[in-house]
């Protein structure tokens, strides 16, 4: 009995009153009179009063409490007095988290070294950014330097702005994988793969995983995924690494489109209409983004590989599959930016791929651009205007007005049935000229510096 009494005491809604600590006597009370002996009477007027004294109880008991909502993070209020407008600045930063999960990287190498304030920086070349992760390390911190408003760099150590940053970093994430596998997906696929993918885990493992490089075990070697033989990866695949062909697979470029430019964006891409260009406040606007960096490319490759993969969340390594999508991230990257500071033909006639189809008047790529330099062109402005400079040959006409006043009607054009060609790319066109085609640095930098330090301004590789 003390022990039911005990239990009773300690409950949340247990007696606080006079009043309901007698009804949980009277309560207790009659239980103890509860037997197998009691007649039918009996047991029915012992449940009768039972259930009033519950019904008492019941009508005494406190309101509930009020239901907590879920609020979104205020950062800011823990930023310093002397900051001017910090809930405008926590947005600019949450943004800026955004903008390096699309840009440059879903995930970081190393969260806690990044936003240690007691780490000292590293110097490295960027021939030797793969040889130690505190390079790498280093190397998104620099990236995160660039991407984050002037007022916050200061202050990129502070618990605050880091923890904002990562808010805007991680919710990037499950918003990528979604918009891949649903919301963008009339773009991106058929509608028998849209099918497979509503079917669950098991049904895209058995239709998919050939495409995304499942091995089967033989005697010699364990089922795995292949992280460079993932058919998805190429726009033709014969089995073997094909530098000249991999990252070429239009899917990549949808998804990169649709992450650029919101769930359209991967819309008329590969037809005569070109990239799609919503009014919206899409992600290539707030952050200038006019040209494809390596971390757009390699983030493509993943979110391909994930989208037919039979893992439901998009975490670090797949549940279901075993997949280690940050270890997939950083081995394409790695040799992205190799074959750019390298300047190898594949690397760079793979950017010019991408950028002439998602950034088609852009000059500002970083393989052989297909579009003409604006300064080269601006060059030939004075010897225009020395050709059309004909003031002191005009001779007056009869009636004292210029000849070249007198106005002409145009003339006819015959109409053709062949329409003007819509060729898209040339991959004759030569390198731009004027800067080394690498993506962590200026690309008006004659001179690298000693680490790779970022974008042409708010321009990201």
């Amino acid at each position: 009995m003390s022990r039911r009494r005990r239990r009773v005491d300690s409950d949340d809604e247990g007696p606080s009153t006079p009043e309901r600590r007698q009804v949980f006597a009277d309560i207790l009370n009659l239980t103890q009179e509860i037997s197998p002996s009691n007649s039918p009477r009996r047991a029915k007027e012992l449940r009768a009063s039972l259930q009033s004294l519950l019904n008492d109880l019941q009508n005494q008991a406190p309101p509930p409490p009020p239901r907590k909502r879920r609020k979104r993070h205020n950062r800011f209020e823990d930023a310093p007095q002397s900051v001017d407008d910090a809930p405008a600045l926590e947005e600019r930063v949450r943004e800026a988290g955004r903008g390096f999960a699309v840009e440059e990287s879903l995930f970081l190498v190393n969260e806690k070294d990044t936003w240690d304030p007691q780490r000292e920086a590293v110097v490295f070349d960027p021939e030797h950014e793969y040889d130690a992760e505190e390079n790498r390390v280093q190397s998104q911190i620099d990236e995160i330097g660039d991407i984050l408003p002037r007022e916050a760099r200061g202050m990129r150590t502070e618990e605050w702005i880091a923890d904002t940053f990562m808010d805007g970093l991680k919710q990037q994430r499950p918003t990528a994988a979604h918009r891949v596998r649903q919301a963008s997906a009339s773009y991106l696929v058929d509608a028998d793969d849209r099918a497979l993918f509503d079917e669950g885990s098991t049904a895209r493992f058995n239709e998919f995983s050939d495409l995304i490089g499942y091995v089967k075990a033989t005697n010699d070697v364990p089922a795995h995924y292949s992280a460079f033989k993932a058919p998805i990866l190429y726009d033709t695949f014969d089995g073997n690494i094909d530098v000249d062909h991999i990252f070429r697979n239009p899917l990549l470029l949808k998804i990169h489109a649709s992450m650029i430019r919101g769930e359209h964006g991967a819309k008329g891409l590969f037809t005569n209409r070109g990239p799609n260009r919503p009014r919206a406040r899409t992600v290539d606007k707030i952050h200038h983004i006019t040209r494809t960096s390596s971390g757009a490319i390699a983030n493509a490759a993943v979110l391909a590989i994930r989208m037919f993969s039979a893992d439901i969340l998009f975490t670090p390594c797949g549940e279901e599959t075993g997949i280690k999508y940050q270890a997939l991230y950083e081995a394409y990257v790695k040799r992205l930016r190799e074959g750019l500071r390298l300047q190898d033909s594949w690397a760079l006639e793979l950017f010019h791929h991408w950028d002439s189809i998602l950034f088609p008047n852009s000059d500002d790529s970083l393989g052989h651009s297909a579009a003409g330099d604006q300064a080269a062109a601006d060059a030939e402005k004075d010897e225009v205007d020395a050709a059309f400079n004909v003031s002191g040959h005009r001779s007056p006409s009869v009636n004292g007005n210029d000849n070249h006043s007198q106005r002409r009607p145009p003339p006819q054009v015959q109409s053709s049935s062949a329409g003007p060609s819509h060729a898209r790319h040339s991959d004759a066109a030569g390198p731009s000229q004027g800067h080394t085609p690498h993506d962590r640095r200026s690309p008006h930098r004659s001179t690298p510096p000693p680490r790779s330090s970022g974008r042409r301004g708010k321009k990201r590789r």
